[in-house]
This record gives structure tokens, sequence and C-alpha cells, in this order.
């Protein structure tokens, strides 16, 4: 006997391979045993159940559909979209790179897998902060803007900021073949995380996500919620070589399409769901035991028009390790379906019951059986209304409550009370189809007969699904329509059903009368009101020196410093008369309320002065209006002729041309001293030394050429020593040439020396005035670290010089350069000086620049004349500038501000007091 009986969704379970993220998963043999009989998929009573009872929420946890937040790193369960669904993804790689004025990895590239298998297309449309955004390919390539990232990157027009583009994304829908281009650019040889070649997305859809860093326009990483169309799926009304019409073809997934029928959607998870020749999800159920007439039929009442969209729809992201039989039961409860397998063939059924498939009266049925009756159901399953939740598209795909449908005239027969079933519908983000079904559901479950009765033989062409019209006298039948729910074939061949009342007319839908207004409310983030300025003021005041003078006009601007949130003021000043302007600037410590500028400000000028909060956080502050001031008369007095003292500035010049002069002819001089003193002692300090020497002669006459090397190396407690001396002279009758070089380096207890010196000598005797002429060079390399009462200094000298002389007559030239350091200071300078004499008397011409680590440097021309000249032409040749007896002398003076006490003619005619502030004419 084969027993025909109803199963409860729970028992399949048991028939579902489970989904752990491996290649290969799916319905591994779902009621693969067809000895069980007639079934149909769905939680039933003894006498079947309302699709309410069944869709219902009964306590246990309903997980929404939608993922809304982006998932990081890890290992995530594999997952793709059916349908249109929106999803935050899941975040493989993310880093950083480039740098925008000044600022280090400006760009946030982040690379977001949308779907493990090839979708159909990614919406332009994304959901970000609770806003929609669009991104607009009609812009094209905004190569100029720093998040750009190649060819297919696109803007989001809302994140613009000064003509730049701060947002990008590169779609990638049906995945990629090769790695793409920019991002093994961009992090190919990143040291931490580099995009290797391996990184290729084959099969995944993803996009790219590019960002530059802007306070003003993200507050945190960008995420975003994509919608996306799901992958291409087979529907065989659309293949002719199956008695549809079409050039899809199973086997062939090139040919297949995209569709949120939900009854396409299930029929191919029941065939498999598979990437090139691997099935990734589902079941494995052949074409033949899903009949067509059945399910080309429910495809079609899914595409039926209904207010101007098809009345059946459904978009849904699955996740492998989800039982393909979770997945089909929200997918059923998209459309009003219910399902059956009789002896392996699956059959469905979508929305309203079908005409009757067998008609019978109270002769027909077998009154030697057991019959029973179930006509009113317990109070926990009559329902008078019906809440739901879905995904709502226009809520950035937040699961929202459907307006709440109930029927006055069903709580009034239920003594008032209010017994409401809750539905949450994961794979309808459509807010009139979801109230349609409430509807359909409402007026079902209110069908209380249920009968288990036993048919004569003939039942038994009949199925689960099928429907029969019952005129009973006994029971106060008239034509009834019932749905079979469950059947069982018994020993005597009779058929015992069980039989669920049902009536067409609960799935019609009128809209004028059955729809439920709803609204969407604002979702965006609620951002305060910009912050204006509170007491806002400019007015004149004063800069004083340290004696209290006032020396500078200024502008004094205030406000109220005790604000929330508050990281500074910043503030503007401008012209009044030309709206130019002329200071901008911000102060960090707000709470003092007012600040002085006196930066850039003219006596007595018209200013204007705005300013503006600066919050720690990016809302948005307001400029205040403009406010006129004008500042004090203050003129420029003695003191701010020269910005130094000049009598100090005259001792520094004697100290400095000294340096140059004495301190270099000692500084030598004590080189060469130090040079003989090692060459003639006897190292009595040292334990171990070494000497070489050696030497040429060549002798011809009155000729004398020789040349010497000595090289002595010495050590002993805590020192050392190093010294190379080599000559080369040669002279005849009364002239004379010689060439020394000697090099030294040495160390001690907490000190050490090296030093060069190289002097290139000639002389002659003139024989008639008997007055010697005599020219060298002396070029001098020291540096030197020694250690005194435990203070460290470091002290180097470099000096070139050419030095003539004949008689009274001699003239030089030296280039000297010293640094000095210690842990307490440090400075430096550089000397360049030309002098020539007659005796004791010398004309002197220098240039000096000094730096220390005070913070002071300064250049000295120290010359009795000091000239500018353009050589380019005769004309600028003869108009100099220059600086001779204190007085400047120029052609021509361009400048934009004069800072003067007096100002006059060149034959006193007309005389200008700046100070005094007046003018005088005189003949």
């Amino acid at each position: 006997m084969i027993s025909r009986i109803l199963l409860a969704a729970w028992f399949i379970l048991a028939g579902l391979s489970h989904a752990h993220a491996a290649p290969v998963f799916g319905l591994v043999g779902m009621l693969a045993s067809t000895a069980i009989g007639k079934l149909v998929i769905g939680v039933a009573l003894q006498y079947g159940a309302s699709l309410l009872q069944k869709m219902r929420n009964k306590g246990k946890e309903q997980v929404p559909g939608i993922k809304t937040t982006i998932e990081i790193g890890g290992i995530s369960p594999q997952s793709f979209i059916v349908g249109t669904f929106a999803t935050a993804g899941h975040l493989p790689y993310a880093n950083s790179w480039g740098t925008v004025n000044k600022t280090p990895n400006a760009g946030l590239c982040q690379v977001i897998s949308l779907s493990d298998l090839p979708v159909t297309s990614i919406s332009n449309d994304v959901w970000m902060n609770g806003a929609k955004l669009t991104r607009n390919p009609a812009l094209g390539d905004q190569t100029l803007s720093h998040s750009w990232f190649g060819t297919g990157s696109y803007p989001f027009p809302t994140y613009t900021k000064n003509g730049f583009y701060f947002l990008f994304a590169k779609y990638f829908p049906q995945g990629s073949t090769t790695p793409d281009a920019k991002l093994s650019e961009k992090f190919g040889a990143d040291p931490v995380r580099p995009w290797t070649n391996d990184m290729v997305g084959r099969g995944v859809a993803y996009v790219i996500l590019t960002s530059e860093v802007e306070r003003d326009l993200f507050k945190d990483r960008p995420q975003a919620l994509w919608i996306v169309e799901g992958i291409a799926l087979y529907d065989p009304r659309k293949d002719s070589s199956v008695g549809g019409s079409g050039a899809q073809r199973w086997g062939s997934p090139e040919t297949f399409a995209f569709s949120d029928n939900p009854a396409v959607i299930i029929y191919n998870i029941l065939r498999g769901i598979y990437f090139g020749a691997t099935k990734v999800y589902g079941g494995d159920i052949p074409a033949l035991r899903l009949p067509l007439s059945s399910w080309f039929a429910a495809m079609n009442e899914c595409d039926v028009i209904v207010e101007g969209e098809r009345q059946f729809r459904s978009g849904y992201e699955i996740r492998v390790e989800q039982e393909p039989l979770e997945v089909i039961e929200e997918l059923l409860k998209a459309c009003n379906a219910r399902m059956a397998e009789n002896g392996g063939i699956y059959k469905i059924h979508v929305g309203a019951p079908a005409l009757p498939a067998y008609f019978f009266t109270d002769e027909n049925v077998v009154i030697s059986e057991s019959q029973s009756s179930d006509p009113f159901p317990g109070l926990e399953n009559t329902f008078n209304g019906v809440s739901a939740s879905y995904p709502d598209q226009d809520a950035a795909w937040a699961m929202k409550d459907a307006p709440l449908r109930t029927n006055a005239l069903y709580v009034a027969s239920d003594d008032g009370r209010a017994n409401i079933a809750s539905v949450q519908f994961n794979a309808v983000p459509y807010p009139l189809q979801v109230q349609r079904l409430q509807k359909s559901l409402l007026e079902a479950n209110r069908r209380f007969a249920r009968q288990r009765i036993t048919l004569p033989p003939e039942a038994w062409l009949l199925e689960p699904l099928d429907t029969a019209s019952w005129s009973s006298t006994r029971n106060g039948y008239s034509s009834k329509i019932f749905e079979i729910s469950a059947m069982d074939d018994l020993e005597n061949v009779n058929q015992a059903v069980s039989l669920l009342e049902v009536d067409p007319s609960d799935y019609s839908w009128t809209p004028g009368t059955d729809k439920l207004p709803f609204t969407v409310g604002p979702i965006s983030p609620i951002t305060p009101a910009p912050q204006p300025i509170i007491d806002w003021y400019a007015e004149p005041a004063v800069v004083y020196d340290t004696n209290g003078k006032a020396r500078r006009p200024a502008i004094k601007l205030s406000w109220d410093g005790v604000q929330a949130d508050l990281q500074g003021v910043e503030y503007e000043i401008r012209l009044a008369s030309t709206s130019a302007h002329v200071y901008r600037g911000r102060t960090d410590q707000p709470q003092t309320g007012s600040s002085i500028i006196s930066q850039s400000l003219l006596p007595a000028e018209t200013y204007q002065a705005r300013g503006r909060y600066i919050p720690f956080t990016n809302r948005q502050t307001l400029w205040s209006g403009w406010l006129t001031v004008t500042t004090p008369d203050l003129r420029f007095g003695p003191e701010d002729i020269y910005p130094i003292s000049v009598e100090q500035l005259g001792d520094d010049i004697k100290k400095t041309i000294a340096w140059m002069g004495d301190g270099t002819r000692q500084l030598i001089l004590d080189a060469q001293r130090k040079a003989l003193h090692n060459a003639d002692q006897d190292f009595a300090n040292y334990r171990d030394k070494s000497q070489v020497r050696q030497e040429l002669t060549s002798t011809f006459g009155t000729a004398n050429a020789e040349w010497t090397l000595d090289i002595l190396l010495a050590t002993g407690p805590d020192s050392a020593l190093a010294q190379r001396v080599e000559t080369l002279g040669v002279s005849v009758n009364g002239a004379r040439a010689q060439w020394t070089l000697d090099i030294e380096v040495a160390t001690g207890p907490g000190s050490a020396l090296g030093q060069r010196l190289e002097v290139l000598e000639v002389a002659v005797l003139d024989p008639t005035t008997g007055n010697v002429a005599l020219a060298n060079t002396i070029s001098l390399q020291q540096a030197q670290i020694t250690t005194i009462d435990g203070l460290v200094t470091a002290n180097a000298n470099a000096i070139v010089q050419a030095n003539t002389s004949i008689g009274e007559i001699s003239a030089s030239g030296t280039f000297r350069v010293q640094a000095y350091a210690s842990p307490g200071a440090g400075w430096s300078r550089v000397g360049l000086e030309a002098s020539a004499g007659v005796g004791g008397t010398f004309t002197t011409a220098a240039v000096f620049l000094d730096a220390n680590t005070s913070g002071l440097s300064r250049m000295t021309v120290a010359a009795s004349q000091f000239i500018i000249a353009d050589p380019s032409s005769p004309t600028t040749l003869r108009q100099p500038f220059v600086f001779t007896g204190g007085e400047a002398s120029l052609n021509v003076l361009n400048a934009g501000l004069i800072n003067a006490g007096v100002i006059q003619g060149f034959n006193a005619k007309m005389k200008m007091d700046c100070n005094g502030g007046y003018l005088l004419f005189q003949d």
C-alpha cells in the first residue's frame, strides 16, 4: 500500500543537505523516497492549515533576509542574490594610497564583494547614511579627482567639493578574469597588504569603492547598501525546446536571464544553482519531475499585472549555509504558494485556488469509514488581523512594518478580542505586494471549515493542492470549494482526504477599498542647523612695545567663547573700500573670547571683519556679518626705521672683522706651531711609536731641489696620534718655491682632533730694490672635539687664503667657515674678505653670513661702497643701485608701501614731513 500523508516542513529538513561554504551543496536526497506518497510542503494541522497559520511567527526568531552592515575580513559564508535585493556585501580588501595637499594616505580603496555568483547588474542607485545616492557614469572619467580609480570608475555627484569628486565606484557584476589594473598599480607592491596576481574575483560580483578624505563630507568610512539585480535564471517558459517560446536552454547558462519571479527562482533551486559545471546550491531534481503544466501556471500567475505591477515578485540574498527548504519557504510566502510532492513529482500552486477537479455530494462520502469535522479552530488559530514586516526599498531597505490589516467584523465576531498574526516577508521588498499578501492571508484564514472524510476509489486521481466542490445537505454546503491538503490510500482503495475550505474571492484585490495608506518618513541623518557666532564684535585697538609705547594699529575681535563643541574661531579681515582680503586667521583658544589682530593693517584705514566658530565635530557653522572698524592713526616713528640696535651692529661688525683678520691669522699660526710641535717632540707621553722618513735631494751649482716625507704614529694610554708631513722645495739664487702639506689626526680622553694644513709659497728677491716679492696660498681644514668639566664641544674651521706682498704693498683674499656646537647652543659663520694695504693701512671689503640656534640669522656686507648693477646693456649698467656713505642711490624705485620720515626733492623745493604730517613748498 502506498500511503499519502501530509508532512511538516521540519520533517523534510532531514532530507536536505546542509550548506557549509563548500563548492557543492543542495537538496541531497530531498524527498528521495517516493514511497511516502503525496505531500504538501508546509506546516499542516490534522485537517490542513491555512497559509496564515503556516506563515505567522510562532515565537521562533525571524532573521531578516537583508544584510545591512558590511562584513569585514575573516571567513564569511558564501551568498548570492536572486531577484532584486540590496546587500552591504563583504569587505575582503581595503587599503589607502596617495598624498593630497600634504595629507598622506588621502585615498581609501575598498573592494566589496556583493555576490559569490555573477549577477545581472548593479544599480547606480546606492543607499549611504540613510540617503539614496546616484552614481553618474555620464560624467565620465574624472582624472583630476584623487579618488578616481581608472576606467569604469564613476563618481557620486553628492560628494563634490570645489569642483572635485570625492567618492567613486567601479562595478564588476560578472566578476573578473584578470586582476584589476588599478589595484595592481596602487597596491601590487604594498609590503603589508599587496594586491597579488591571484586576486582576480572570478565569478564574484564586486565593486571597488574609492574615496578621498574630506572632513566636511565623510564622518566615517563610506559604507553603502548596493541594489543588485541577481543571478541569471532559467525560465522554462522561454525555452522553445520544452514547450515555451525563446532561446533559453537548461545547461546553457549564457542563455539565462534575470528573473524576480518567485516560482522561477524556486524552480531553479530545485533543479540546482550552478557556476559553470559545479553545483553551488539547491537540489538535483530532473525536469521530468517538475511538470511544466503546473510550473508554467504558477510562473504566469506571478506575472499577472495588478495595479500596474506584476502580482508577485521576490528578491533575496541566499546564504549557502541556509537549508534550501528554508529559502523555498520564504519564496512561497512571497506569492501565496503551496508545493506538493506526489510520487517524486513536484507541483506548485500560486494564489487563488484552481477550479474544482472533482464534484461530489453527501452520497459520495463513504459512511462506513470514520469522519471528522473541525468547523471552528481554537482561538490561537483564529486571527482577525495581520501585521507584516518587509525590507522597504524606500527606507534604505530596512525592515519596515506594513500597515496593520484588520477586519472590524471579524473582531466583533471574536468577542471584540484582537488576535493579530505576525508575518515577516523577508523576500518581498514591495509594499503593495505585501498588502495584497496580508489581505489574502487574513481572508483565507477565516475559512474555518476543515473536514476529514473518505471518498470512493474514483477519487484516486486527485492530488494534494487539487480542489473539490462539495454540496452537502448535512453540513449546509452548496458547491463549497475545498483544497485537498492530505490524502491516504486505504486498503480497500477508498481515499481518505483532509479538506481545507478555500474561496477564490479571498484573493481578489480592489485598490480603491483594499489598499491602505502608507508613508516613508525621513530616514537620512538629522544634522543640527548651522550655528552662528555669538556676540561677534570688532573695535579699534593698539599694540604696545615693552616700554609701553603705542607702536602699531590693530583690531580687537571678540565673541562668546563659552559654547559647547568649540575648538576654535576663524576670522577674515578685508578692506571696506574694495572688499579685498588682507588677513585670514584663527585661534585655537576660543575660551579667551577675544584676539588682537595687527598683521597687514594700516593706520587710519577702514576695514571689515567677520568670524565663525570651528567645532570639534563635523557640524556646520555660519559666518557672521561683516562689521566695519577703523584702525587708530599710528604711524612709524624713529625706532621703526631700523629693526636692530645700530650701536650693537657696529660692535658686531668690528668683532666679525677681527675674527676674519687677526682670528684667521692666529688660527693658521697655531696650526703651524702644532705641526712643528708634534714633529719635534720625543713622544714621551706615548708607550709605542713608529716613524718613517723618506727624502730625495738634487743639487747642481746653486740650484737645489728636495722632497721629504715623514709619517709618525704613536699610541699610549687613552691616546693615539698619526701625522704625515710632506714637503717639496726648490731654490736657485734669490728665488725659491715650496709646498708643504701637514695632516694630523689625534685622539685623547674625551677629545679628537683632525687637521690638514697646506701651504704653497713662492718668493723672489728683487736685486734692484732689495725687496722680496712674496706670494702664497694657505688652506687649513680643522675639526676638533673637546671635553672640559664634562661639557662636550665641537668646533670646525675651513680656511682658504691667498696673500701677496712686495715691500710695503700687500693684498690678500680670505674665505673662512667656522661652525660650533655644544649641548646648549650652536652657531655658524661664513666670511669672505678682500684686503689691500700700504704699510699698516688697509682697505677691506667683506661679506659675513651668521646663524645661531637662538633663531637669528644675518648677512653683513662691510664695504665703503655696495653696488648692484645689471651688465646686460649699457643703459642698465649706468643705472646701478649704490650704497655708500650711509646713503642708498638708485634711478627708479617701485614700491607698494614706503615707510619714511621725510621725503623731499633733489633741489629741496618740495618737502613732505610724513611724521609731522605736512607738505612744504619753497623757492
